[in-house]
């Protein structure tokens, strides 16, 4: 399988980022202190809810206000 390339919207919220997904048109939203830790907390909900390998995931930053 090819890499899936997400955008994922990034806001920071004072100490914690939240950050937003949309795929298959379902929203997915996690928080986290890091940008690593968001990365993982995504990629392991999109396996999860979609079935994406992990290993297959590639984010594009957006980040917002």
């Amino acid at each position: 399988m090819e890499k899936v390339k997400l955008d994922l919207i990034i806001e920071n919220q004072g100490v914690e980022l939240t950050g937003r997904v949309l795929y298959n048109d379902n929203l997915i939203i996690d928080i986290a202190l890091t940008l690593p830790e968001l990365e993982n907390n995504m990629k392991k909900l999109l396996f999860e809810f979609e079935g994406l390998p992990i290993e297959n995931i590639e984010f594009v930053h957006i980040y917002e206000a």
